[in-house]
């Protein structure tokens, strides 16, 4: 059934984001370690560490916004008492499978990250890169799986999408969240000033 498809896919995506998120969260954490030592040491923190521990932390913050919607989801396809095999209901089911799908591929960019040191910065950077494509496709397929649920013809199902966490703008704001996907996405607050009073990132 169309239903349980989607819930078993629901949970799948969700196992393997938490899987990532234990990833990302250490390797975030090594990079704050890296920061710490260098402060304590008297050096000047390098600004592509900085925008690294910026830009990963921001991830980790999107992915686990992404895990609790798919969470809202599975709760309302189990609460909901559906039992009808619908066209659109197959569609969507279609679609969370291939959310599945690339939150495996997510748990396979986070797998055996690099350590964080100045020697690993480029394969960090790398890593960085990686996850931020995928978690990108995501949110692209999440953000059709709440406009197809709110648009569908199936009264049932798309009262089910009524949830407003379930919402396309809530997926929107995400994505208006993610950070640029190079090493120029530096805070303006953390920026290093030049004697000319310019910044030099």
């Amino acid at each position: 059934m169309a239903v349980a498809q989607m819930r078993n896919s629901c949970k799948t995506s969700v196992s393997r984001q938490n899987a990532a998120l234990r990833n990302m969260k250490g390797l975030l954490k090594g990079i704050r370690g890296q920061m710490e030592l260098a402060e304590e040491g008297g050096k000047t923190v390098v600004m592509a560490t900085v925008a690294r521990h910026h830009r990963l932390s921001r991830l980790t913050e999107i992915l686990q916004e992404i895990t609790d919607i798919l969470k809202t989801l599975r709760r309302v396809l189990s609460t909901s008492g559906r039992n009808s095999d619908s066209v659109d209901l197959g569609n969507i089911a279609n679609m969370a499978a291939e959310l599945a799908q690339d939150s495996t591929r997510l748990l396979e960019a986070t797998d055996n990250l690099p350590n964080p040191s100045e020697t690993e910065g480029p394969a960090i950077e790398h890593s960085i890169l990686d996850i931020h494509l995928v978690i990108e496709n995501i949110l692209q397929q999440l953000r059709v799986v709440t406009e197809e649920g709110r648009g569908c013809a199936d009264n049932q199902l798309r009262e089910t999408f009524g949830n407003p966490r379930l919402h396309p703008r809530t997926v929107d704001a995400l994505q208006r969240k993610l950070p640029e996907r190079y090493i120029r996405d530096i805070p303006v607050s953390i920026r290093e000033p030049t004697t000319d009073g310019n910044s030099r990132y």
